[in-house]
């Protein structure tokens, strides 16, 4: 075991969807944004947590996977140590540094949000959205099957 999300690897388990998919979504999106030209101009990201993710999401872990995969943090080599630390330490900053070094405000209340309805018809969904100086804005929905692997992605 490399860390503590590699116990939801396995089984299908509801932790999986709680953790690991949501880390790894969260990865791909600033993955995606590192991309665009635009990139430094980023100064907002917003979380939706729909379904699962938000009836269990903080009890599971689910905020803390989501912005540590907005860190770059991966799961199978992500210090269990440091996790509890790290996110202490956004939440009490209220900024988030993405891989790429850009350090963005980030405000607990406004930007992570639990809603109840389902996003893209997924039990257990996330739609992530970046907001650009110049008015622009991308986003991406995130499904998630009960082993925690992307179902389907929208951009």
């Amino acid at each position: 075991m490399n860390s503590v999300f590699d116990l939801s690897k396995t089984g299908t388990e509801a932790s999986g969807s709680c953790t690991v998919g949501p880390m790894r979504a969260a990865q791909h999106f600033v993955e995606q944004i590192a991309n665009r030209e635009a990139r430094q101009t980023l100064y907002r990201i917003k979380i939706e947590l729909s379904g699962t993710l938000s009836a269990s999401g903080q009890a599971r872990g689910t905020d803390k996977a989501v912005l540590l995969g907005l860190t770059g943090a991966a799961s199978a080599t992500l210090n269990p140590h440091v996790i509890n630390a790290t996110f202490r330490a956004i939440c009490e900053t209220g900024s988030v540094t993405l891989p790429w070094g850009k350090n963005i405000e980030f405000d607990w209340y406004q930007d992570l949000i639990f809603i109840d309805d389902s996003i893209a018809y997924r039990p257990a969904a996330i739609r992530l959205s970046a907001f650009f100086i110049k008015d622009e804005t991308f986003s991406a929905v995130y499904g998630f099957t009960e082993e925690g692997r992307v179902a389907g992605s929208r951009h």
